[in-house]
C-alpha cells in the first residue's frame, strides 16, 4: 500500500436494487488482499455458511474488545481469519449488499494484506471503511458515493488476529 493511501468512510445505500459502494470497495480489495475477517457471536459456533472454507481458517479469537477502542463490547465476539481462496473470493461477492452479511452469514467482513488492514466493516449499520489510494477514493465518489475522508477509522483491527490489544476477560 502506498504511503500515500489514507482512511475514507462511506455507507452502504439502503435502497434495493440500488448501486453498493460495498461490492465495489470489495472489488479493488480484492485485488490486493490475502485475508478475509469476519465476526459471529462468541456463544455460538461458525456460521454454516462458512465451514466449505473450514480448511482456510488461519486463526480465531473470542473477545469483547472491538477493533483497538479501549471500549469494550456488551458481549463477547469471536473473529475468524481466513486465507482468501479462489472458492471464499467468488462467495464474497455473491451477495448484492452489505447488509446481506447477517443472518446464515457472518458478520462485519474486513479485508486484510498480510497484517494491513485495507477495509473493515460494520455490516448491519451498512458502514464500509477503507484505505484508499487518492486515485481510487476520487474514481469511487465520480461515480456518485458520498465518500468522506476519516483520519480516526481505525489503522488496525488487531495487528494480529489472536492477539487482541486487551485482555479478553
Amino acid at each position: 500500500m502506498r504511503a500515500s493511501s489514507s482512511w475514507w468512510f462511506g455507507e452502504e445505500p439502503l435502497q434495493p436494487g440500488a448501486p453498493s459502494l460495498w461490492r465495489l470497495i470489495l472489488r479493488w480489495a480484492l485485488d490486493r488482499a490475502s485475508h478475509v475477517e469476519f465476526t459471529w457471536p462468541a456463544r455460538r459456533a461458525a456460521p454454516a455458511t462458512l465451514h466449505p472454507f473450514a480448511a482456510a481458517l488461519e486463526r480465531q479469537v473470542t473477545s469483547r474488545w472491538r477493533y483497538a477502542a479501549p471500549i469494550p463490547l456488551r458481549g463477547r465476539v469471536t473473529y475468524g481469519r481466513y486465507r482468501l481462496t479462489p472458492e471464499l473470493q467468488a462467495w464474497l461477492l455473491r451477495p448484492s449488499s452489505l447488509y446481506a452479511w447477517m443472518d446464515d452469514r457472518p458478520e462485519d467482513p474486513a479485508l486484510y494484506r498480510g497484517p494491513q488492514l485495507l477495509v473493515w466493516t460494520i455490516s448491519h449499520e451498512g458502514y464500509v471503511s477503507a484505505r484508499l489510494p487518492p486515485n481510487e477514493a476520487a474514481r469511487v465518489r465520480d461515480l456518485g458515493f458520498a465518500l468522506e475522508p476519516c483520519p480516526e477509522c481505525p489503522e488496525v483491527l488487531y495487528p494480529e488476529v489472536g492477539t487482541p490489544p486487551h485482555d479478553s476477560a
